[in-house]
C-alpha cells in the first residue's frame, strides 16, 4: 500500500460524510437525468462499492458547488460563451476542479487498500494529511503485527492489497457510467471524475514503473504488485530470471506500456472533449454524452488493463445502446501469475418496463486453466420518480450472488450481496 489516497481520521466528520452519499449508482435508463448534482443515498454491504459512489457524489457536489457560486458572483459572464465567460470557466476547471476530483479519486483509491486489507483481516491507518492542492494528501499504514504469515494464498493476498487501489479507481468508473450508460446528458464534475478515474492506472504507471522506483525495494503500488506477481512466476518456473525477455525489468517495462492501452477509450475522450468544448467553451452546466454510430446499435468501446486479484487482465469492452435496452459486454485474459493465466468474459443487459421502471441483469465467467468456470449473476430494478418530484433520483434495488475470484469492487470470496440506493438532485 502506498500512500497518496486516503481517508479522514476526524470520525465526527466522516460521519457526516457518509450521511451525504453511499453505494449502488442508479442508472439513467433510457431517459435524461435531471439538472444538477445527484447525490446517492445507498446502503450496501460492499465497502468498495458504496465508497466509490460516495466519492463520485462528492466530487459532483463541488465542482457544481463552485460553479454556483462563481455565477452568482459573475452572475453577468460566467455562463456566458464569452472571452471573459471561458477565462473564468478555464481557469475554475485548472485551479478547483481538476485537484478537487483528483482528491476524491485518490480518496477512494486509498479506500481501495483499505477494503482489501479489512477483507484479509489486516488493520490499516488511514488519515487525511492535505488538501486538494498538497503533495500529500494521505496517510496510510498496514499494521504489521497482524500481517498474515507465508503460506498458501499469500499471492492473492498481496496482488489483492497492492492493486486494490487502482481496483477502486475502475469501481468508480464503471458506477458512474452505469449511472449515465443511456442519458442525452451527464453532470459536468461526474464526467471529470470519471475521467480522472479512468486515468489512474496508466498516469500511475508512467511514473511508478520507471527503473528507479523498482530495483531494489519496489517503491509504490504498481512496482510492488509487480515485484510479488514476478516473483511467484520465478517460483512457479514460469520464468527465467536473466533469460531476455523474462527479467524483472523488462516485464516492469512490458506492463508500463500496456497500461497505457487504458488510453484507448471513447468515453474518455469524448467526456474529455465535453468538458472542454460544452462546459468550458460553450457555457453549458451539462455535457453531451458522446456515442458511435453503427446502424441503430450505439456504443462506446475501450480496452482496459487492470492489475486485478488474480493477475494483470487485458479485456475489450463496449457499453452498448439499441432503443430501450442497454448495457455493457467484455471480455478478457489474464496473464499468469504463479499459476495459470485465464479467460472471462460477462456483461449487463437493461430494458425499461413502461415508462418509469428499468430493470437490469448481469452476469460473468471467468476460469484459470485446469479450473473449473466461476460466475456472477446479479438483477437490479431502478424505479424513477416518486413523490417528491424533481428532486429525487432515481430507486435502485441490487441483489447479486458470486462465486470465489475477483470482480472489480466486490469481495473475492463467494457470497451474496445486496445494496439499495437512491439519488437526490441537489440542483
Amino acid at each position: 500500500m502506498q500512500s497518496h489516497g486516503g481517508v479522514p481520521g476526524r470520525r465526527h466528520w466522516w460521519a457526516g460524510v457518509l450521511l451525504c452519499s453511499v453505494l449502488v449508482p442508479a442508472p439513467a435508463g433510457a431517459q435524461t437525468p435531471p439538472a444538477g448534482a445527484v447525490v446517492d443515498l445507498t446502503v450496501a454491504d460492499q465497502p468498495m462499492i458504496w465508497r466509490a459512489d460516495l466519492f463520485r457524489s462528492l466530487a459532483a457536489l463541488a465542482v457544481a458547488s463552485g460553479d454556483r457560486a462563481l455565477s452568482r458572483v459573475e452572475a453577468a459572464e460566467f455562463r456566458k460563451p464569452t472571452g471573459r465567460g471561458r477565462m473564468l470557466r478555464a481557469a475554475k476547471l485548472g485551479a478547483v476542479d481538476v485537484p478537487v476530483a483528483s482528491f476524491f479519486v485518490s480518496w477512494n483509491h486509498e479506500y481501495g487498500h483499505v477494503a482489501r486489507a479489512t477483507e484479509r483481516g489486516v488493520r490499516t491507518s488511514l488519515k487525511v494529511v492535505g488538501t486538494p492542492w498538497s503533495a500529500t494528501r494521505f496517510s496510510l499504514e498496514p499494521d504489521l503485527s497482524v500481517y498474515p504469515a507465508f503460506a498458501d494464498g499469500l499471492l492473492e493476498f498481496d496482488l489483492a492489497l497492492e492493486g486494490g487501489g487502482l481496483e477502486a479507481s475502475w469501481t468508480l468508473k464503471d458506477r458512474a457510467e452505469r449511472r449515465v450508460i443511456t442519458a442525452e446528458r451527464r453532470d459536468v464534475g461526474e464526467a471529470l471524475v470519471t475521467v480522472m478515474a479512468t486515468l489512474n492506472t496508466p498516469l500511475y504507471a508512467i511514473w511508478n514503473l520507471h527503473r528507479e522506483h523498482v530495483v531494489g525495494d519496489p517503491f509504490g503500488d504498481l512496482a510492488r504488485y509487480l515485484d510479488r506477481a514476478v516473483a511467484e512466476r520465478l517460483l512457479a518456473g514460469q520464468l527465467t530470471d536473466g533469460v531476455p525477455g523474462n527479467t524483472r525489468l523488462t516485464i516492469m517495462d512490458r506492463t508500463r506500456h500496456r497500461a497505457l492501452l487504458n488510453f484507448v477509450d471513447y468515453g474518455l475522450w469524448s467526456a474529455a472533449a465535453g468538458i472542454l468544448v460544452d462546459h468550458v467553451w460553450n457555457g453549458e452546466t451539462t455535457i453531451r454524452q458522446a456515442w458511435l454510430n453503427a446502424g441503430r446499435v450505439r456504443v462506446v468501446p475501450s480496452l482496459r488493463y487492470a492489475l486485478t486479484p488474480d493477475g494483470p487482465e487485458l479485456s475489450v469492452r463496449s457499453h452498448y445502446a439499441v432503443e430501450d435496452h442497454s448495457g455493457t459486454v467484455y471480455v478478457s485474459r489474464t496473464e499468469p501469475t504463479g499459476h495459470p493465466g485465464g479467460v472471462g468474459f460477462g456483461g449487463t443487459w437493461a430494458t425499461m418496463v413502461g415508462r418509469d421502471v428499468l430493470l437490469r441483469a448481469g452476469m460473468d465467467h471467468w476460469r484459470s486453466a485446469g479450473q473449473p468456470w466461476r460466475g456472477r449473476i446479479e438483477i437490479e430494478t431502478v424505479v424513477s420518480g416518486g413523490p417528491f418530484g424533481s428532486r429525487l433520483g432515481p430507486l435502485a434495488m441490487l441483489l447479486g450472488a458470486k462465486t470465489s475470484g475477483s470482480l472489480p469492487g466486490l469481495s473475492t470470496e463467494r457470497g451474496i450481496y445486496a445494496a439499495v440506493s437512491v439519488g437526490l438532485v441537489t440542483w
